[in-house]
C-alpha cells in the first residue's frame, strides 16, 4: 500500500524539541491544516462543523529510520526503563504514523481547517482526518498502563515580570503550558544546563532545578538592516539528505564498498564541500577510490533530485523568497558542487527571484570568499547570510556579513545576530 499526504499542518512548533508529547496538553497550541490541491474540495468537508474534535493521522516525518527496535525508552519512564514499542506512543515505530485528537476551531474560507491542542511540528504531512465520536471514542474507565503507575508532575514555571510584560497574554499562557510539561530530554538532569526551545516567533532559554523551571530569556524577532540576503541551501531551503544518502550508498556499492550512508550522517556534514564530506565519511579509503565515489555520487545525486517529485523544501520557502525578492536582492551562496544551485532553483521554482549565486564547485573558493565575491560584484555593503550550522555563521562573520540562524535546520550556532524557527520569519526580520 502506498499512501501520500492529503495535507500539511502549519503550527508554531518549528522544531521537534519542545513539542508537547501528547495532543491536548497545550490547549492553546494552534494549527492550520492546509490541503493539497487535489483534495481542496468543499464537499469533502461537508458536515465537518457539526463535530467538536477530530482525529488526525500524520507522519513522524523527522523520525524516519531503517530497521525495527522491539523496545523503546519512554520519556515518562525517565528515558531509562524500556517497554515494548506497541505498548508506547513513541515516534520510533515500524511505520512512523502519529495519531492526535485535536479540537476543531473552524473551517477557513480557503478550505483549511483550524484546530487547537496540536502536538505536531510545522509542515508535518497529514494522511487522514476523521471525526471524534464521544459515544465510541470516550472510555472513562480505560487503564493507562505505565502512565498510571508513574504519574506525571508538572513543573512550576517562573517567568520574571521583566520578561512576561513584553509578551502577548495568549503567547504567555501557551509558553507556560509548554514549559510546565518539562520538554527536556528526560535522562539528562543538569541544574546548570541552559535549555532552549523555539515557539512561534520566540526563542526561549531556561534552566530546571528539581521541580522548578526558571526562564532566563525570551527573545523575539528583531529587525536587521540589510541591503541583500544570501541563502544557504541544505538545511535552510530544503532537506535533501534522504535522497542524497541514497546516491552516496549507490555510488559506494558500485565502487565495491558495502556501506549504507544514513541521512543523519549527512546532516552533520552538509555545508562542507563534497571532497571534505567524502574525506569524513570515508577516512580509511584511498584518495583514488574516494574520487571515484565522489564522481559517481555527483551524477546520482543530480539524477535522483531531478527525478524526485516530492516537495522536500521547508514550509513557506518559495512564498517567502518571492516576498523578499520584491523588497531586497536574494542570492544563494553554498559550498555545493557545480550545477546544484541551479537544480535547487528549478525544483523550487525560484529562478526569477534569485539575483546572483555562487558555489565552491564553480570558484573552488570556500563560503566566506564566495560571500565576499557576490557582495563585491553587486556592490552590497550590508548583506546578511541565512544558514543552519556553525560553519555558516563562521563564514558569514569572516566575510563581514550578519548571520541569521535557521534553527529548524541541521545544526546550531553560538552567536547569530538573529534566530528563526521557520523560514517565513525572515520577512519579519528583513522587511
Amino acid at each position: 500500500m502506498n499512501i501520500e499526504p492529503i495535507a500539511h499542518i502549519r503550527t508554531d512548533f518549528p522544531e521537534k524539541f519542545g513539542i508537547p508529547r501528547q495532543s491536548g496538553l497545550v490547549r492553546g497550541a494552534a494549527g492550520r491544516i492546509v490541503f493539497e490541491q487535489e483534495y481542496r474540495h468543499p464537499d469533502a468537508l461537508r458536515g465537518l462543523s457539526e463535530y467538536s474534535h477530530l482525529w488526525i493521522i500524520w507522519d513522524f516525518s523527522q523520525n524516519h529510520r531503517q530497521g525495527f527496535n522491539a523496545t523503546v525508552a519512554p520519556p515518562r519512564l525517565g528515558g531509562k526503563e524500556r517497554v515494548g514499542v506497541f505498548a508506547s506512543r513513541s515516534p520510533f515505530r515500524p511505520n512512523p504514523l502519529g495519531l492526535s485528537c485535536v479540537k476543531l476551531e473552524g473551517v477557513d474560507e480557503d478550505g483549511s481547517i483550524l484546530v487547537s491542542g496540536v502536538d505536531m511540528m510545522d509542515g508535518t504531512p497529514v494522511y487522514d482526518i476523521k471525526p471524534y465520536l464521544p459515544y465510541a471514542d470516550s472510555h472513562p474507565e480505560a487503564k493507562g498502563g505505565f502512565t498510571d503507575r508513574v504519574g506525571f508532575n508538572e513543573l512550576t514555571v517562573n517567568i520574571p515580570d521583566c520578561i512576561s510584560r513584553s509578551l502577548d497574554g495568549r503567547d504567555l499562557e501557551n509558553i507556560r503550558d509548554i514549559l510546565k510539561q518539562d520538554p527536556r530530554t528526560r535522562h539528562i538532569h543538569d541544574d546548570e544546563r541552559i535549555w532552549g526551545i523555539s515557539y512561534s516567533r520566540y526563542n526561549i532559554r531556561f534552566k530546571i532545578a528539581g521541580e522548578r523551571l526558571d526562564v532566563i530569556q525570551i527573545q523575539g524577532i528583531e529587525k536587521i538592516k540589510a541591503d541583500a540576503v544570501f541563502l544557504d541551501v541544505d538545511g535552510t531551503l530544503w532537506d535533501s539528505t534522504p535522497l542524497v544518502a541514497g546516491a552516496w550508498s549507490r555510488a559506494l556499492k558500485e565502487t565495491g564498498i558495502e556501506r549504507q550512508v544514513m541521512p543523519e550522517e549527512l546532516k552533520k556534514l552538509f555545508g562542507k564541500p563534497m571532497d571534505v564530506i567524502a574525506a569524513e565519511l570515508l577516512p580509511d579509503i584511498g584518495q583514488d577510490v574516494r574520487d571515484a565515489v565522489m564522481e559517481k555520487c555527483i551524477v546520482y545525486e543530480q539524477q535522483i533530485l531531478e527525478e524526485n517529485e516530492k516537495d522536500i523544501s521547508y514550509p513557506g520557502v518559495k512564498e517567502t523568497i518571492r516576498k523578499l525578492a520584491g523588497k531586497i536582492p536574494v542570492c544563494i551562496v553554498s559550498n555545493c558542487q557545480s550545477g546544484y544551485i541551479e537544480l535547487v532553483m528549478r525544483k523550487l521554482g525560484i529562478e526569477e527571484y534569485i539575483s546572483d549565486k555562487e558555489c565552491y564547485g564553480d570558484t573552488l573558493m570556500y563560503k566566506a570568499d564566495n560571500i565576499r565575491l557576490v557582495a563585491e560584484r553587486n556592490g552590497y555593503k550590508a548583506p546578511v547570510y541565512v544558514g543552519d550550522i556553525q560553519g555558516d555563521q563562521d563564514a558569514s562573520h569572516e566575510a563581514g556579513a550578519a548571520f541569521i540562524h535557521a534553527a529548524y535546520g541541521f545544526g546550531s550556532a553560538d552567536a547569530p545576530e538573529a534566530v528563526i524557527g521557520k523560514f517565513s520569519q525572515l520577512t519579519d526580520i528583513l522587511l
